[in-house]
């Protein structure tokens, strides 16, 4: 996937508006679609890429997304910006699947192995609350929430708290809508609703999330960055 790599920080590195860079990535890169369902598809074979937390393309990617929705509407402006909205789905897998290569019996070892490889801080101060839905009657929290990288004061491409795992609490398994999906015959995620369990669904509610925007956790001064 080197090369992948390599073509996405081309494409994010290049002068030109940032909607048209954000575009390429979507549409050569990934080739990005909408299914029947509302799930965005894209090139099978790409799941599998693997995005360490502290790869350059994720904060510079957040940038773009910064950059071209400035205002109130946010994401929700046009067509665009739903898809990127989707994609948060695939940034999530692609730094998944880069922790979970580091040694460990539990998710949550892999991570900690991943911090002192990359020395890192972990951000366990952001609420959990839309993390812990269940079917039933909720009693108490099952998953928390860990945010990378804790901290960062950068007026552009800042990282802080961009990175987010949901982590069972009794297990140190990520909760992530990923260890639910299934592939259909060719190769496509099964996006229908009906075909996962309330069990599976509950665990596709609480996944990470990507953030483009800088979640201010305990750290108060961010508004300032978002608008960089």
């Amino acid at each position: 996937m080197t090369i992948i790599n390599q073509e996405l920080q081309q494409i994010i590195s290049r002068p030109g508006p940032p909607r048209d860079r954000l575009q390429q990535v979507l549409r050569d890169i990934f080739q990005a679609r909408v299914d029947d369902n509302g799930f965005l598809q894209i090139t099978p074979r790409l799941r599998q890429l693997k995005l360490s937390p502290v790869d350059p393309f994720f904060a510079a990617f957040r940038q773009l997304v910064i950059r071209e929705y400035r205002t109130n509407a946010g994401l929700r402006q046009d067509e665009l910006g739903h898809h990127l909205h989707l994609f948060r789905s695939y940034l999530d897998l692609f730094y998944l699947n880069a922790i979970r290569a580091f040694p460990g019996v539990s998710d949550y070892q892999k991570l900690l192995a991943s911090t002192r490889t990359y020395r890192l801080r972990l951000d366990y101060q952001t609420s959990s609350r839309y993390h812990n839905r269940c079917p039933g009657q909720f009693d108490y929290p099952r998953n928390m929430k860990v945010q990378l990288l804790r901290n960062s004061w950068r007026l552009t491409r800042n990282p802080a708290r961009m990175i987010e795992l949901i982590v069972n609490i009794d297990t140190g398994a990520f909760v992530s809508e990923w260890d639910q999906y299934r592939v259909g015959p060719t190769n496509q995620v099964i996006s229908a609703p009906t075909a996962y369990a309330p069990a599976q669904l509950a665990a596709i509610a609480n996944t990470e999330s990507f953030n483009y925007g800088v979640p201010h956790g305990q750290y108060p001064g961010y508004e300032k960055l978002t608008s960089a």
